[in-house]
């Protein structure tokens, strides 16, 4: 019956499954799809050949093996990564483009420049060693295939970027954006040291200085060393001699890499001061401060408030609301603290008055579940829409449009699953939007009311849009728009004739942003980047005349027109800040181009060819999770209150990870205490997981301290369960059923289980609450139940968490103590309370109780925990334990639900403790525990 069932379940995953993703085999890719992004995945099958061609010729290097790619929109941004190895490298590719105001933006197409950079990674980091001992170990396991792999961050990105831009003449080389970041924080002197190019530090951009600072290093070192030294680097990181990246960079270049990047930056700052020196910018007057990230700021319709989303150097994100005139009080209270201070000390000197006063903040909506704060824009005087993401019951995410009433403070969701982005408001009822969508931008009308979407024009996967912004009159919409192989350009669209006119752009411009209407609708203001700057623009429609600011030699981001002058924000090392403009000087532009003549730099011989969306060329197929592939396991458990053992086995699945399967041995090689052997099968299909376990054990309990059995205890368990788990936006819901068969050595109990987990959270980074519960009931001969809860807190920054386990066997056998193994997982599911600081065995009984505390500096997995727990076997407690603990899931991010056998389903449990009983000695426990469970 068991086995029918199982054929059943996987059958029917089967078949959904197939349903849902297809798969495209060519010459060296198997690219995995959904059907929505049908279109998208078969253009880029025929791009990333292209692609794999002209890397070849440039680099004399391709991958070892087929590489799998999938194309998917798991959060409705423009994203990708790739997972290096020798036997199975990934790529993922995100559908949905850029917006024109990122460092990603200077680009013939978004496909073709994700698909080049990411499959530089592979190629970069996947070649074989030559050391044959060394590439066996990469073949054997996993784990080991991808460490060999790594190098420093800004290395794998820099070189990534590098060839991305050498490869078509575009891409952030060549990017006006990055390149007036840099070039401004070169003027401030806050250009990365060496020691923090792989992630930054607390300074404002930092991030990305991996990709945007990393890449003009290494453009730097082939222009002054040769291109041909820079690869010499790549191919001794390879060699039969074991090398690590700066010993391979040192051995060609003469210099560690830190020593050249100082001579690098001081050219490069040399450079940039040479320019501010050239031409010295006008100061306007400092405004508003911001401490770190301050984005779509939005004055009020009356002008008296304004809005802005700010994020902290924690990535914090809120939407808050300031007052725009001067905060008297600020510096009422500034004045009386430094006559306090003179009043305490007359010879003190008082502090500088600070160049502005925070505006006076007026109230705040925090961002919830990670979900963003995007583009938000005043509806009226006590309402604000703005883009949020909402979780699909696959666990991607899709931008939604919600309003905040600032009266009530409370947030309604105003569409589902719209997928748009920026927005303007066109009435009460509907708004214009650029939705990206399955790859596809596009800009519609969509009423609030019905959630209905109208396209303004056909969409298309050639054509970007972004920006939409309706002028007073609510007659005219601006947008921003880009064709393959084109520039960005602006655009005014008629809705009365229907007629769209395009606005010449400035000469050589790459970059555009920001575009804003004046308030009689008779000019518009936008952001364009010329030769490395951002400058402001204006067109007039009466006199068709484009005419260009005074340079300020700022990152200027957004522009806020004034009855004075102007507002704009603009970029610096420690944060964005706005300033006030109230003398214009307005230069006539007479070198305008059309955006179809492209600002490119002079590319490789090996240049990509021009972008295209590429037509049906290669034959698609239902995705087959038979094609399986598998890897070595080794993992580690030491505890000494128990064993030291060893786990051996193999491991296996499809790309997808939807049929998985495990087998294997946990040993104790040291004191032949443990041996343990496990077997598992597990089948995901969309919301569906259907898995068949079996474990058995032999446990020498003589050298278990304190155990209250004696002898070999001989354990094993076999288990059939299916479940389905229901995803909403800020929930789950998982109701599951299983067969289970116990042997504890004396009894044997077979059974059903029918249970349900539920899980709820609302984060705000500042406070959080999140709540799961499971219930469980035991039929048949291990009749009983089994009942959990799990809070986890946050006030203040402070986490807290609190649990408690109960559980009940009517026929007793329940036992307390032991180590999480792969080879106990469905026996500590039910009979066994596994304990790493106690013995196998500890105690027995009918009934357990136990409930713990916990706290850590922060939220983060793999953050330490503070903890006590409590243990009652029988309504006794049996034991208290209290300690330093580390438990988590070790993912990959992203790439977890794609990545190799070895790398997934990995759990670590570690940490130090002591633990107090009346039934011995109150003593000090280590353990470190490392296991796969399916």
């Amino acid at each position: 019956m068991k086995r029918i069932l199982l054929m059943l379940t996987l059958g029917y995953s089967v078949m959904t499954h197939a349903e849902e993703w297809r798969t495209i085999k060519t010459d060296n890719f198997r690219v995995h799809y959904p059907a929505e992004l049908k279109e998208w995945a078969h253009s880029a099958s025929t791009e990333l050949e292209i692609v794999r061609s002209k890397v070849l010729e440039q680099q004399a290097r391709a991958l070892p093996t087929i590489a799998d790619v999938v194309v998917y929109d798991p959060a409705n941004m423009a994203n990708g990564f790739a997972l290096p190895s020798t036997d199975s490298p990934l790529m993922a590719l995100f559908a949905t483009p850029p917006q024109s105001d990122t460092v990603i933006s200077n680009q013939d197409s978004w496909q073709q420049l994700l698909i080049l950079h990411e499959y530089i990674h592979l190629v970069h980091l996947s070649q074989p060693s030559r050391n044959k001992w060394r590439q066996k170990l990469r073949d054997l396991h996993d784990v080991s295939d991808v460490i060999m792999a790594v190098m420093p961050r800004w290395v794998a990105e820099g070189y990534a970027t590098l060839l991305e831009s050498r490869l078509t003449g575009r891409g952030r080389l060549h990017d006006n954006y990055s390149e007036a970041i840099l070039r401004y924080y070169a003027q401030q002197g806050a250009l990365l040291p060496y020691s923090k190019l792989n992630n930054g530090d607390d300074s404002y951009l930092s991030g990305s200085m991996a990709y945007i600072l990393g890449v003009r290093f290494l453009a730097w070192l082939e222009d002054n060393y040769g291109a041909q030294t820079l690869d010499a680097v790549w191919t001794r990181a390879q060699a039969v001699k074991s090398r690590d990246f700066e010993e391979a960079f040192s051995g060609v270049f003469r210099d560690s890499p830190a020593t050249l990047y100082k001579r690098f930056v001081a050219e490069y700052t040399y450079k940039a001061m040479q320019s501010q020196y050239q031409q010295p910018p006008k100061l306007d007057k400092l405004w508003m401060r911001f401490d770190h990230g301050a984005r779509d700021v939005q004055l009020s319709p009356n002008k008296k408030q304004f809005l802005v989303v700010e994020s902290s150097k924690d990535d914090e994100i809120s939407l808050k609301v300031y007052e725009t005139s001067e905060d008297e009080k600020a510096k009422e209270r500034f004045l009386e603290a430094q006559e306090k201070l003179l009043e305490a000390d007359s010879k003190d000197i008082t502090d500088t008055a600070p160049e502005v006063f925070p505006r006076k903040h007026v109230m705040s909506l925090p961002e919830s579940n990670h979900r963003g704060i995007l583009h938000p824009q005043w509806l009226d005087e006590q309402h604000v829409l703005f883009v949020a993401k909402t979780r699909l019951g696959n666990g991607q995410y899709v931008n939604d449009l919600f309003q905040w009433d600032l009266e009530t403070d409370q947030v309604t969701k105003l569409t589902e699953k719209a997928g748009l982005r920026r927005f303007t408001i066109r009435s009460d009822t509907s708004v214009i939007a650029e939705v990206a969508k399955n790859g596809v931008s596009y800009l519609a009308d969509i009423n609030l009311t019905t959630g209905e979407q109208q396209p303004l024009f056909t969409p298309s996967l050639g054509t970007l849009f972004d920006h939409p912004v309706m002028d007073p009159t609510h007659s005219q919409l601006a947008f921003v728009a880009k064709d393959l192989n084109q520039a960005w350009r602006l655009e005014v669209y008629d809705f009365a004739s229907e007629q769209v006119k395009k606005l010449l752009a400035p000469e050589g411009s790459q970059f555009l942003a920001s575009p804003t209407w004046s308030d009689d609708g008779s000019e518009i203001y936008f952001v364009a980047g010329v030769k490395g700057n951002l400058e402001v623009y204006r067109y007039q429609f009466a006199r068709q005349q484009l005419s260009k600011w005074q340079s300020r030699q700022l990152v200027v981001r957004q522009i806020l027109p004034q009855p004075e002058g102007l507002l704009y924000s603009f970029v610096t090392p420690q944060g964005v800040r706005i300033n006030e403009a109230t003398e214009l000087n307005w230069v006539a532009v007479t070198a305008r181009t059309d955006p179809s003549q492209v600002a490119r730099q002079p590319a490789l011989p090996a240049k990509l060819p021009e972008a295209e969306i590429f037509p049906e060329q290669y034959h698609s197929a239902p995705y087959d999770p038979l094609q399986q592939a598998s890897t070595l396991t080794l993992s580690e458990q030491f505890n000494s209150a128990s064993v030291h053992s060893l786990s051996v086995g193999l491991k296996g699945q499809d790309f997808l990870q939807t049929l998985a399967w495990q087998v294997g041995a946990d040993l104790d090689v040291f004191d032949g205490d443990y041996a343990g052997y496990y077997a598992g099968l597990r089948y995901k299909s969309g919301q569906w997981q259907t898995k068949l376990t079996g474990n058995y054990a032999e446990i020498d309990l003589m050298d278990q301290q304190q155990s209250v059995l004696l002898g070999v205890k001989e354990t094993s368990a076999l288990e059939l369960s299916t479940e389905y788990r229901w995803l909403g936006d800020k929930y789950s819901f998982t109701p599951y059923l299983s067969g289970v068969s116990l042997d504890n050595g004396v009894d044997t109990y077979n059974g059903g289980v029918i249970g349900g987990k539920g899980a709820w959270s609302y984060d705000t980074h500042a406070s959080a609450l999140a709540l799961s519960a499971t219930a469980e009931r035991w039929l048949g001969d291990m009749e009983g139940y089994r009942y959990g809860a799990d809070l986890h807190a946050k006030l203040w920054q402070v986490p807290i968490w609190l649990d408690v386990d109960s559980r009940y066997m009517q026929s007793g056998g329940l036992t307390l103590g032991g180590v999480n193994l792969s080879s106990n997982e469905v026996t500590r599911r039910y009979d066994m309370v596994t304990e790493s600081m106690l013995p196998f065995s500890f105690a027995t009984g009918r009934k357990y109780l136990g409930y713990g505390v916990a706290t850590s500096a922060n939220s983060k997995a793999g953050s330490p925990k503070l903890f006590y727990r409590q243990h009652q076997v029988d309504s006794e407690v049996v034991a208290q334990t209290y300690g330093v603990s580390i438990e988590m899931r070790l993912s990959l991010g992203w790439a977890e639900q794609f990545a190799p056998a070895g790398l997934s389903d990995l759990k670590l449990d570690t940490g130090l403790g002591r633990v107090e009983s009346d039934l011995f000695e109150n003593e000090n426990r280590v353990w470190f525990n490392v296991w796969y469970e399916l």
